[in-house]
C-alpha cells in the first residue's frame, strides 16, 4: 500500500491514512514547514489504529539509519497503556488526548518524537463503573513477575492496586 500511495499520488489512491501522511510528509519537504495531522472521531471510531497507521507510514518513508523511528513505534503501546482502559463499549478505549510531535532532521528523516498526554478521566484511577477496568498500565504492572517481591513488601502499592479495581487480579486478599 505504501508503494501504491507514493507512485499514484493522493488523487488516484483511495482515501487512506497513508495518503494523508504522505501528503503531509511531501508538503513538509516541499515547503520546508511543519505539517499537522489531526485524528479525531467518536468512541470506537479507530483513532488509535489510525495513529498507528500514520506512524507506520512515516517510519517507512522517513526512517533512517539511526533507528529512531522504530523506538517511536515501540514506545507507542506503552504510552497508550497509561491512558487506555476497558469500558462497556470498547476493551481498549482511549481515555486521554495525545499530542505527538515528530521531529525531522535536515535530510527529512525522523530524528525524534515528543508526546504530551492529557488524561481525560482522572476519576477512573480511584473508581470504575460496573464491568469496566482501570488503565491498562496498572494490570501490566501487576502481571510482572519481577515485581512480586515489591508488591508483597509495599503496603502503599497494595492499597493503591486494591482500589484500582473491584476485582482481585493482583493476588491481594
Amino acid at each position: 500500500m505504501i508503494e501504491k500511495v507514493q507512485t499514484r499520488g493522493p488523487v488516484e489512491a483511495a482515501p487512506h491514512t497513508f495518503v494523508v501522511a504522505d501528503v503531509a510528509y511531501k508538503s513538509m519537504k516541499r515547503w520546508r514547514r511543519g505539517q499537522s495531522i489531526l485524528i479525531s472521531g467518536e468512541s470506537g471510531a479507530g483513532k488509535t489504529e489510525t495513529t498507528k497507521h500514520a506512524l507506520t507510514f512515516l517510519s517507512e518513508v522517513a526512517g533512517g539509519a539511526s533507528g529512531v523511528e522504530q523506538k517511536v513505534l515501540s514506545a507507542n503501546p506503552l504510552l497508550e497503556a497509561f491512558g487506555n482502559a476497558k469500558t462497556l463499549r470498547n476493551n481498549n478505549s482511549s481515555r486521554f488526548g495525545k499530542l505527538m510531535c515528530l521531529a525531522f532532521g535536515a535530510t527529512f528523516e525522523i530524528s525524534g518524537c515528543s508526546t504530551d498526554n492529557y488524561l481525560l478521566e482522572k476519576s477512573r484511577v480511584a473508581a470504575q463503573g460496573p464491568n469496566e477496568r482501570n488503565y491498562h498500565i496498572f494490570y501490566m504492572m501487576c502481571a510482572q513477575k519481577e515485581c512480586q517481591q515489591v508488591r508483597k513488601k509495599s503496603v502503599a502499592l497494595q492499597v493503591c492496586l486494591r482500589s484500582t479495581s473491584r476485582e482481585t487480579r493482583c493476588g491481594f486478599p
